[in-house]
């Protein structure tokens, strides 16, 4: 079930240090670096590009990610936690469409960093699509404790086309410019030491890096997003160029479905009972 699952991947988390880069003594606070990656290379995400390579924009970012942070800070692996808006098809609980709002969900996988980029874009393929049930039992679990939180990181949210708006570019509804945590209420906090939010708006691919400067400097953070940008580049060429992913499962599969499939009868009435 489910409850075996996220026990295997906090096993998995304990080989997965968090490496702490020198030189932020007595540093405090949030601060955010930005990159981009406008035109063709940047819009390559939602290009046909991809669905002909197999994989799914989001598992692109997340391979990105694995190859900055293991490139930059010398990480054979780590633990990214992936945040998702949590609006999927539920049976019995009726259409997502007659609400408003994200139920936003946040899990961990372990990533690889290392190797060819097919090898290791394959290795994210497999880890996000063996997630049982979009991840959205993993933080049910957690809460209602059945299982331990797995630490890591970074987090890795990944926007879509944010540029287009309800009702094409110029619409009604689109990305917000209001701010947001910390900047919101200071009791907010970062659930890993640093997150990377990427979207696509009207130029292209933004990446967003928003860390705790106890963390890191920013000259660190900047490289980091600066080799993320970099890293979709690559791999959105290489996908383009016809580059075969090993074969890590049926795109959407690991990422769908319903939250309780992986759930027994009693671990179900128990969480329910929690929030019940």
């Amino acid at each position: 079930g489910e409850v075996g699952y996220w026990r295997e991947v906090g096993v998995l988390a304990e080989g997965c240090p968090v490496p702490v880069p020198d030189g932020v003594a007595g540093e405090t606070g949030v601060s955010v670096v930005e990159g981009r990656l406008d035109g063709e290379l940047g819009w390559g995400l939602m290009a046909g590009g991809l669905r002909g390579c197999g994989v799914e924009p989001l598992e692109v970012v997340l391979a990105a990610v694995a190859r900055a942070f293991g490139g930059v800070l010398g990480l054979d692996r780590l633990v990214v936690g992936v945040e998702s808006h949590g609006r999927f098809e539920l049976p019995g609980l009726g259409g997502v469409e007659r609400t408003v709002g994200w139920f936003t969900g946040l899990f961990p996988v372990v990533v690889s960093s290392g190797g060819e980029l097919g090898d290791c874009l394959g290795g994210v393929c497999g880890a996000l699509r063996g997630v049982p049930g979009h991840g959205l039992g993993y933080q049910l679990l957690v809460r209602s404790e059945r299982i331990d939180r797995v630490g890591g990181l970074v987090s890795v949210n990944y926007l879509g086309d944010v540029g287009m708006g309800v009702g094409g570019i110029g619409g009604g509804l689109g990305l917000s410019s209001w701010p947001a945590g910390l900047a919101v209420a200071p009791e907010n906090h970062l659930p890993f030491p640093v997150g990377v939010d990427c979207g696509l708006d009207g130029d292209g691919l933004f990446c967003r890096l928003t860390f705790d400067r106890s963390w890191c400097a920013v000259e660190v953070a900047q490289a980091l997003v600066d080799e993320v940008i970099a890293s979709v580049g690559e791999l959105v060429s290489w996908c383009s160029a016809g580059g075969e992913v090993p074969d890590a499962g049926v795109a959407g599969v690991g990422v769908g479905g319903f939250v309780g499939e992986g759930l027994t009868a009693d671990e179900m009435e128990e969480i329910l009972d929690v929030f019940g």
